[in-house]
């Protein structure tokens, strides 16, 4: 086997020589299993020859070490920029399967005394145990040394022994293992193979990238092997025998198997690293690009024509560079450029690789004359009465023609326009026009139209009224319009709400306001106040809010009754109630206290309570109130109000 590096027995080649240069290599990987174990069982019995009793456990362990080499085979001449280099390989493997049982128990000789045994380790290696890379079924096969239960070691006499028969088997798998490719220091492509006895490939391109002479390694590392299926069998047998008589030689008489088979299904998982085979240093790209025949091309003067060519190259095309009869270039694989004129015009493109290498071709392109082009301009839209930009131009392919050409326009609305491509017109009412372009040359015309969108003027509205008001009192509510150009909306319908209701609409003035008065039938604290107008032909809508502010309505009461009276006699208390605006408030109850006696009435239509009152106390003079305190829902529309006075009360029968 030759090592990486060498040329495997054929004879060097110069670059140029166009023939395959063989080279050989070879990556060995030192994989093991971790330990695992192979189950546990005892061994119970009687020795047949002494009678010895004998009561043993055994515990089994075993690991699987192996190395794996894998052949690699190249063609040194593929090492070189732009190429694909197939590397092959094929993988054998060596092993050897370790088994380890550790016996402990005791022995009772004759059955009359107990010995204990110490840890007795038992180990052997089941050579010749290669993991097979093909998927074939494997067997591994050896028995444990022998354990001495009784020797009597003298000529004629009899020995018994125990040994632990071990069976491996499984079906085989292909190693796994990590390709990495380096490039002088720095890492390459990675991918996963299989390694098996038959001869696989693995094609890598070899980068255009790095300089020459960049050192190229193959690495196989990590690798991996799991067999499946994997069996361990274990069984005890007995070897007995005596020694003969004259030279005390242990001549074996019996041995045979005991016991149950015991079974296990040990998980061997190998791993280990691998190693590196140097492929050789990156050789030169010499494969010249080709080109193939361009064109022939053609098109119109002032349109685009795209320029294509189909180039194979070892190493990526780095520069296209198209050189034109007309004194212009063009770069990039698929250029896209105008002509001024028309002609018939030649060229050469030229394309370098990225490693330098170059080749060249020629070809023509026929360009024909063609009229101007007309271009209204993107669709537009603006409100009617203002004026609205349309950005129309137009292009002549000859250029001779370009300062020849005259414009026309018809706005869509019955006017027309002249003089030059862009321009601007204001419309008179909102809707959809088509404004047509017409542009002509020497010789020739051609028209576009763009869609004009007049809308209406957009508003501002806004509420100009007051923010304030007072529960059962008018308020007046106000607004205007004034659209985008800030002039007023004259005779618009402003809709007013408060508190998420209507309140009613108003006309706008020639001013652009509108008022209303409402009564604020509402309780007292902050609410929306809002104006809305719907839009019209020339206008649209708007709306806008604020917050309007409701206080209670104030309250006065004023005491009308009787303010002296006799004891034990019945006298007439009454109070007039009425709010802020001095309107009497109906159905408020009002309660009367005269010193330590306290009664309430209900005030009528007129807002006046009146109740009559016997008098219970003594003569002399009591504090009278009178006193509203508003509540429930009422508590948020009224404010409560009171009124005191001095009541004489005489002695008995006093009036």
């Amino acid at each position: 086997m030759a090592c990486a590096g060498e040329t495997g027995g054929d004879e060097e080649l110069s670059e140029t020589a166009q023939a395959v240069s063989i080279q050989n290599g070879a990556v060995v990987s030192a994989v093991e299993s971790s330990t695992n174990p192979l189950g546990g069982f005892p061994i119970i019995g009687i020795e047949p020859v002494t009678l010895t009793v004998f009561d043993l456990d055994v515990v089994a362990q075993a690991k699987w070490t192996a190395a794996f080499t894998t052949n690699l085979s190249w063609d040194g001449d593929k090492v070189r920029q732009g190429q694909t280099l197939d590397v092959q390989r094929s993988g054998s493997s060596i092993g050897v399967l370790k088994v380890l049982w550790t016996i402990t128990g005791q022995l009772r000789p004759l059955g009359l005394f107990e010995i204990n045994l110490p840890p007795i380790p038992l180990d052997v290696d089941l050579a010749g145990c290669a993991p097979p890379l093909d998927g074939s079924a494997f067997s591994c096969s050896a028995d444990s040394p022998h354990l001495t239960l009784f020797d009597g070691l003298l000529p004629t006499t009899p020995f018994v022994r125990i040994a632990i028969g071990v069976e491996v088997t499984g079906e085989g798998a292909a190693a796994q293992t990590t390709r990495t490719l380096f490039f002088g220091d720095e890492q390459g492509p990675q991918g996963e193979l299989e390694v098996t006895p038959e001869t696989l490939g693995d094609a890598n391109p070899m980068p255009c990238s790095k300089p020459v002479g960049t050192t190229v390694d193959y690495a196989l590392d990590p690798f991996s092997y799991t067999p499946v299926n994997v069996t361990a069998r274990q069984q005890p047998k007995f070897i007995i025998g005596f020694h003969d008589p004259f030279f005390s030689i242990p001549i074996t008489l019996f041995e045979a198997p005991f016991g149950p088979v015991i079974e296990t299904t040990p998980d061997f998982t190998l791993e280990g690293a691998g190693n590196t085979v140097a492929l050789g240093e990156l050789l030169a790209n010499n494969v010249l690009p080709t080109i193939a025949p361009l064109g022939p091309f053609s098109g119109q003067e002032g349109a685009p024509v795209t320029f294509s060519q189909s180039t194979t190259s070892a190493c990526p095309v780095t520069s296209f560079v198209w050189q034109f009869s007309d004194g212009t270039t063009s770069f990039g694989p698929h250029p896209q450029r105008s002509f001024g004129d028309d002609a018939v015009f030649n060229g050469q493109l030229t394309v370098t690789d990225s490693t330098s290498l170059s080749a060249t071709g020629s070809f023509e392109v026929t360009i024909t004359n063609r009229p101007p082009v007309a271009n209204a301009g993107p669709n537009t839209s603006g409100a009617w009465g203002t004026q609205i930009a349309l950005n129309g131009q137009a292009v002549d392919p000859g250029s001779d023609d370009q300062a020849t050409l005259s414009y026309e326009w018809d706005f869509g609305d019955g006017t027309p326009g002249a003089g030059s491509a862009a321009t601007s017109h204001a419309y008179t009412a909102p809707g959809d026009y088509v404004a047509t372009l017409t542009v002509c040359d020497d010789h020739v015309c051609d028209t576009d139209t763009t869609a004009v969108h007049v809308r209406r003027r957009t508003v501002a509205v806004a509420y100009t009224g007051s923010n304030v008001g007072t529960f059962s009192a008018p308020a007046t509510l106000m607004g205007s319009i004034v659209d985008e150009l800030g002039q007023p909306v004259v005779g618009g319908t402003l809709e007013f709400s408060l508190a998420g209701a209507g309140a009613g609409s108003a006309q706008t003035n020639a001013g652009g306001n509108a008022a209303r008065t409402v009564d604020v039938g509402i309780a007292a604290g902050a609410y929306a106040v809002g104006v809305s107008y719907g839009g019209s032909g020339l206008y649209e809508g708007g709306n806008t809010g604020e917050v309007f502010n409701v206080a209670h309505m104030a309250s006065a009461l004023q005491y009308t009754g009787a303010l002296s009276g006799g004891s034990n006699k019945t006298v007439s208390l009454s109070a007039k109630l009425v709010d802020g605006l001095n309107r009497p408030l109906a159905g408020k109850t009002i309660v009367f206290n005269l010193g330590a006696q306290t009664t309430a009435a209900q005030t009528a239509a007129n807002g006046i309570a009146s109740v009559a009152l016997k008098l219970n106390q003594k003569g002399g003079t009591y504090p009278l109130t009178a006193a509203w305190d508003p509540a429930g829902g009422e508590a948020a529309l009224w404010t409560g109000s009171s009124a005191s006075a001095t009541f004489t009360l005489g002695g008995n029968g006093g009036k």
